[in-house]
């Protein structure tokens, strides 16, 4: 299943990822393999000039390199990347096979296809672990079913230590492949005390208190090499959203919660009963608790930072898709997206909820009661961001199968014993509950179909972008000087690429030209992202500026760039090089400072712009002239792009009291900028006389003055 893309992955001459944040992992990837045992730590192409420290863990990309070595040559290449473009499907093949496992084991032999072959076609799993989709996330659902099953068989069987650490092992890794993981350690671990808890027997909650300070401590212990004095300018030191101190503290109390806890409760006054029990557990959490905010007040900051990321109380993860609350699309396609992503099924999770926990109140419903507390915090977690989906659909997985069991035992005993009906009827049901993720996949088998008759592709309009993102950076790659550095993290890369955020990684990895902006967004520091918006909201002078502040030297200009506010204005830079190439127009002055080097194709069939161009920042030559004094005098170069579109740069003049005319043009005449082509000389007009001046290269690039002509009946003044 989710290989079905591959065809729009896979080209014959292009490996085309899924999504932006491909690109960055693609570029972890390579530096390690080229450069291994190392990883990339900090990283001179984003956040430019200043570089910064990404902000993901390098485990998911330093494992991908050691795995992807034999395929990665002395230059990492289209090797690699066609087989990191499988590691999606494999994670998510390995993912499928957990839960089959871990709900045979806990469930029973029915449950485990059942929830099994759910998971396979889910959608919301799907989207994550398709080829292409070169992502983390996929390999935290891996992680997060792990983590499970480790779970479910500690509070299900017998309390041993080795389940214990296994379990502190899997919390681990899952924080070290991403830090948002911990809304799964903490789901899991909560539903783990809440088992000790309920347990009636006083020796064994003691054994399973100390056995959670256990868990715990290995998982501290797995996260501390890379946790431990890690410093991130724009995060605290507390802050959960990153991999910093927080983790370590968090699970280091835990593990004295435990170690308390299995102390406290040897005494009667603590333990001699579950509510004792709870209350003394309770108490001492507290105390910890208060204990970090004294020894560490970036605590509470920290907590605020993981809220504002959870609700979106950002500028940038406003506009980030995965980031989107899973019923507030703009477009009215709520309900839509949660049916093709969790299936029909999740629209009844409010009424199995309750019955589960009413069948989890039986004592040897352990396994059951875990899968409540996990499954009620990641849809909370999901319907806030869609990212969490792919975890969750092993939620709506299992707790699918354990509805169709349970409803299969409450068959009259009539129907029961019409079996092939009983389970047709059954089956008709999952199918009609999965239909809408089944219907999903019909892109993917027709283009197989149309494969097979030799038809061209059906493309959906975001892979064709995709596409067209690519082209434009493997061009920028080729078309534009190289910079130092894309394989040393010391190295001082000697121009920037300032662009939308979107667009950043695919420039980072593809183009291999650092990026002002990128996916990453304000999370490596809000000042890039308030400077590349300004710089395409504001005037061609002012852009200058910041431009030069940032040591861009070429700016993307995409159709659909993501504003964190209101589209720029007519006046903007984003508009005259989006939309008039530059030239002048009405009220509205040329840029004389950016200079078109490259266009892509159109967005979609019939779209008039192209999605991208590729403007150079140029200090532009300077023709000065003499005209009569208020004359308007206009200039024009025809020009070509390599599209085949011929249009001409235009701008106008007047004359000041003095009879001198001036432009700031940014093509040199009768040449080639980029794969931009000029027509001829400029050709300056006023008044019905014309006169052409031929502009060098030399004089473009230093800011040279160059002689223009006397028009409009102009007179030198005499010496």
């Amino acid at each position: 299943m989710r290989a079905l893309p591959w065809r729009t992955v896979l080209e014959r001459e292009l490996v085309i990822p899924y999504g932006g944040d491909a690109f960055y992992h693609l570029r972890r990837t390579a530096f390690s393999a080229a450069r291994f045992p190392a990883s990339l730590d900090f990283d001179p192409y984003i956040h430019f000039p200043a570089g910064a420290r990404p902000i993901w863990t390098p485990v998911f990309d330093w494992v991908l390199a050691l795995l992807l070595r034999p395929w990665a040559g002395s230059e990492p290449g289209p090797s690699l990347e066609r087989a990191a473009m499988w590691v999606p499907p494999l994670l998510g093949a390995l993912t499928v096979g957990v839960v089959y496992r871990l709900a045979r084991r806990n469930f029973g032999p029915v449950h485990a296809p059942l929830a099994a072959g759910t998971l396979a076609v889910l959608s919301g799993h799907f989207w994550y672990s398709q080829i292409g989709f070169l992502d983390h996330h996929a390999a935290v659902a891996l992680c997060a079913a792990w983590l499970l099953a480790c779970g479910l068989a500690w509070v299900s069987r017998p309390p041993r230590r080795a389940s214990a650490a296994a379990l502190g092992l899997a919390v681990g890794l899952s924080l070290l492949v991403w830090p948002g993981a911990l809304l799964h350690a903490g789901l899991v671990l909560a539903g783990c005390w809440l088992e000790a808890l309920v347990r009636a027997d006083r020796r064994e909650a003691r054994i399973r208190a100390g056995q959670l300070a256990l868990a715990a401590a290995v998982a501290c212990a797995a996260v501390l090499p890379l946790a431990a004095g890690t410093r991130w300018p724009q995060w605290g030191r507390m802050s959960p959203v990153v991999l910093g101190g927080f983790q370590p503290w968090a699970l280091a109390s835990l593990a004295l919660l435990g170690l308390g806890c299995r102390i406290a409760w040897g005494r009667a006054f603590a333990g001699a009963s579950r509510p004792r029990r709870a209350a003394s557990a309770c108490g001492l959490g507290l105390a910890l608790l208060a204990l970090g905010l004294l020894a560490a007040p970036g605590l509470a900051e920290g907590a605020g930072d993981a809220w504002r990321w959870l609700a979106r109380r950002e500028a940038f993860q406003a506009q980030v898709g995965e980031s989107q609350p899973l019923f507030a699309s703009p477009d009215g396609t709520s309900a839509e997206v949660a049916a093709v992503r969790l299936s029909l099924f999740a629209f009844a999770l409010p009424a199995v909820w309750v019955l589960a926990v009413r069948a989890a109140r039986r004592p040897e419903a352990a396994a059951l009661r875990l899968l409540v507390v996990w499954s009620l915090g990641l849809g909370a977690a999901t319907l806030a961001q869609r990212r969490f989906f792919d975890s969750f659909a092993i939620a709506v997985a299992l707790l699918l199968a354990w509805t169709f069991v349970e409803a299969w035992r409450r068959l009259p005993a009539g129907w029961r014993r019409r079996r092939r009906a009983a389970v047709a009827g059954f089956a008709g049901l999952w199918a009609a509950l999965l239909a809408p993720s089944l219907a999903s996949y019909r892109p993917h088998w027709e283009n197989e179909r149309r494969a097979a008759l030799g038809l061209p592709l059906e493309v959906s309009a975001r892979r064709f972008d995709d596409r067209v993102l690519l082209e434009t950076a493997l061009w920028m790659r080729s078309g534009t000087p190289p910079t130092s550095g894309w394989l040393e993290a010391g190295a001082r890369p000697e121009y920037g690429v300032i662009g939308p955020w979107e667009a950043g990684h695919a420039i980072e990895y593809a183009a291999r030209r650092p990026a002002v902006v990128d996916g990453f967004g304000d999370d490596l520091g809000p000042e890039n992202m308030e400077r590349a918006e300004r710089y395409f909201r504001a005037a061609e002078p002012e852009a200058l500026e910041i431009a030069a502040s940032l040591r861009a030297r070429y700016a993307l200009v995409a159709a659909d760039f993501g504003w964190t506010g209101p589209r720029p204005g007519p006046g903007s830079l984003f508009r005259s090089l989006h939309v008039r190439d530059g030239s002048a127009a009405g009220r509205w002055p040329a840029a004389g400072g950016h200079r078109l080097v490259y266009e892509s194709g159109p967005p979609a069939a019939g779209a008039r712009r192209a999605l991208y161009k590729v403007f150079e920042i140029v200090a532009g030559a300077r023709i000065e002239g003499r005209a009569a004094p208020g004359a308007r005098v206009a200039l024009e170069l025809p020009l070509r792009t390599n599209r085949g579109r011929a249009f001409a740069y235009r701008a106008a003049a007047e004359a000041d009291a003095a009879g001198r005319y001036a432009f700031r043009v940014p093509y040199a005449s009768g040449g080639a900028a980029g794969a931009v082509e000029a027509g001829g000389a400029y050709r300056l007009a006023c008044q019905g006389e014309r006169a052409d001046v031929a502009v060098s290269e030399a004089s473009v690039r230093e800011g040279r003055a160059v002689a223009g002509p006397d028009l409009c009946g102009a007179t030198r003044p005499t010496e």
